[in-house]
């Protein structure tokens, strides 16, 4: 619900994995979803930060959002971040990040990554569980997939 409205029905599940618009993806889940917003460029894609969707958009807005465990600390990924905190929860740790943009963002890791505040990393992203809003909040259907990768990937 919000204001009164009702967002959407469907299993816990369901709605922590398929929201159908950014408020209730970011209501849903704790810590909140990670999001960054994206403007269509002169070649007609959505780009924001170090992402340039592969598909180009009719949007001229969008925002990608990203849950805390589908961003991964790795040796290579989709893009460098420095450490910026880390809360150590027994079993796991929640990696606060200079993300994409100019919101930090947060990553979910095992207790054993070993990070610092100040540490440069990368960060990979699981673009099939990743999400795309329109500029009115609504879930648009396409996976996001960054420019350069497969759709397979």
């Amino acid at each position: 619900m919000d204001r009164g409205r009702l967002q959407q029905v469907g299993t816990p599940d369901e709605v922590y994995r398929r929201p159908g618009n950014l408020f209730v993806a970011g209501f849903v889940g704790s810590p909140p979803i990670n999001r960054i917003p994206l403007s269509r460029d002169e070649g007609g894609h959505l780009a924001g930060g170090p992402f340039a969707l592969a598909e180009p958009s009719r949007l001229d807005r969008a925002t990608l959002a990203v849950r805390p465990e589908d961003l991964a600390v790795s040796e290579a990924g989709d893009f460098r971040a420095t450490v910026l905190r880390v809360e150590a929860l027994g079993s796991e740790q929640r990696v606060h990040l200079d993300g994409p943009g100019d919101a930090a963002w947060v990553a979910r890791a095992s207790p054993a990554l070993r990070v610092a505040p100040g540490d440069r990393v990368s960060v990979s992203v699981a673009w099939d569980r990743s999400h795309l809003f329109g500029p009115h909040g609504r879930r648009q259907e396409a996976t996001p997939r960054p420019m350069g990768r497969p759709a397979s990937q």
